[in-house]
């Protein structure tokens, strides 16, 4: 796919259009989705103890380490990322997700929000951010 029809669906997804081309063509990543296994203490307090595998899939991420989307106050929690990937992805609030490139580059997310767009059930958008390890990692790059 030539850059300027990549950045034409890209364009469409990210109002909510209808894609004019299959979004499969844009999944170049693959994804690792895992679960916190939870633990109780007597106090009624959870943490996390590990995480286990739920689903490896093919995916794409937009605006992937992009520090000028930082707030102008510095603030370095509003990178948001939207993950692509098919409707029937098993992904929920809280999950860990990897994502390896076909160059060997790997990225974690934590899944803030999932929602599907107009094309119900065809695909899926988790609004995801950086971990705090490769957050501070992609605002030092140049």
């Amino acid at each position: 796919m030539k850059d300027e029809q990549l950045n034409i669906l890209l364009k469409q997804l990210r109002n909510g259009l209808m894609p004019t081309r299959p979004i499969e063509e844009i999944f170049n990543l693959t994804l690792r989705v895992e679960r916190p296994i939870r633990e109780a203490t007597r106090d009624g307090e959870t943490y996390t103890v590990g995480w286990e595998l739920v689903d490896e899939l093919a995916g794409a991420l937009d605006e992937y380490c992009r520090p000028e989307k930082v707030a102008a106050n510095g603030s370095q929690g509003a990178m948001m990322h939207a993950l692509y990937c098919i409707g029937d992805a098993n992904i929920q609030i809280g999950d860990r997700v990897t994502a390896d490139d076909d160059k060997g580059a790997e990225v974690v997310l934590r899944v803030n929000a999932v929602s599907n767009p107009m094309m119900q059930y065809r695909y899926l958008v988790a609004w995801c951010t950086l971990e705090d390890a490769q957050r501070d990692m992609c605002l030092q790059s140049p």
